[in-house]
């Protein structure tokens, strides 16, 4: 009998322990949880905060070709262009260097048109392409052409080319 009182009394003052412990421990580690995911943003201690990720895709491709003019304009126009890869290729009979670069224009504010005004402006890439072969460039962080005098453009150029034709083809997103 006595043995019986104990192992109930014994038995009873777990449950007792656990149910308290049921019922207030839930509370307390959500009040932990919400104090370690809880950012605030002060002007002392800013939270960095990136750009979305942009929702129009954009991609345009210049073609120079011997005997004609060595340099093309292209790009959105406006807004800010994020280029994640260029592919760059080259059909003549010799190597050749191309230069990409922001750029700015002759024509309207705004578009890609006219002849190039200003060029060799960042980002800007000196590729260099083997005969017969294509050369393709990625960015995992993109290269980013901001508007430049109210252009977003990119101008292409090839004074090298001896015969054939290059082939320079941009692809990313405008936002």
């Amino acid at each position: 009998m006595e043995l019986t009182k104990r192992f109930l009394f014994g038995t009873g003052s777990l449950v007792l322990g656990v149910a308290i412990l049921a019922l207030s421990l839930p509370k307390s580690a959500h009040g932990v949880v919400a104090t370690l995911v809880q950012l605030v943003n002060t002007t002392a201690n800013p939270v960095p905060v990136s750009p979305a990720i942009p929702g129009q895709p954009f991609t345009a491709t210049a073609g120079i070709q011997f005997g004609f003019q060595d340099t093309q304009i292209l790009g959105p126009g406006t807004g800010t262009w994020a280029v994640g890869s260029i592919t760059a290729a080259n059909s003549s009979d010799a190597g050749t260097f191309v230069f990409v670069s922001a750029t700015t224009t002759t024509g309207s504010a705004g578009t890609c048109n006219g002849t190039t005004s200003f060029s060799g402006n960042e980002p800007h890439f000196s590729i260099e392409i083997p005969a017969h072969q294509t050369v393709h460039l990625t960015f995992p962080t993109p290269a980013v052409y901001a508007p430049l005098g109210g252009y977003t453009c990119v101008a292409v150029v090839d004074n090298n080319l001896t015969n054939g034709s290059v082939s320079v083809t941009l692809v990313g997103s405008k936002y």
